[in-house]
């Protein structure tokens, strides 16, 4: 079973999108797979292009796969979660966050 952490991810205001999408993949992914290390599984950025013609408020979101839930509530209740979290505000305003467990059908 793969447990992911999913986050709507919001541009801080005042911030180009390619100022956001820059500081994201260049600063913000190496110091959260730093901090996260090996419990970490796969971290995936994804950045809005379209949805269905406009924009749909957010500018991308993030996945972060875990071995399982005990993993993810490890990490939450860590320091680390909550200086990854706090350098998230020198690109982005407050997200969207869902956890969830994966089924592969295919």
């Amino acid at each position: 079973m793969v447990v992911k952490i999913i986050m709507k991810v919001y541009a801080k205001e005042g911030m180009s999108k390619d100022e956001f999408v820059n500081h994201w993949l260049t600063k913000h992914a190496p110091l959260a797979k730093r901090k996260f290390g090996d419990k970490l599984k796969r971290y995936v950025i994804s950045i809005v292009m379209s949805a269905d013609g406009e924009e749909p408020g957010y500018q991308g979101t993030s996945e972060l796969w875990f071995d399982n839930m005990a993993t993810v509530q490890t990490i939450m209740s860590s320091p680390a979660f909550g200086q990854v979290m706090t350098a998230a505000e020198d690109f982005a305003r407050k997200g969207t966050m869902v956890i969830l467990e994966e089924h592969t059908i295919v």
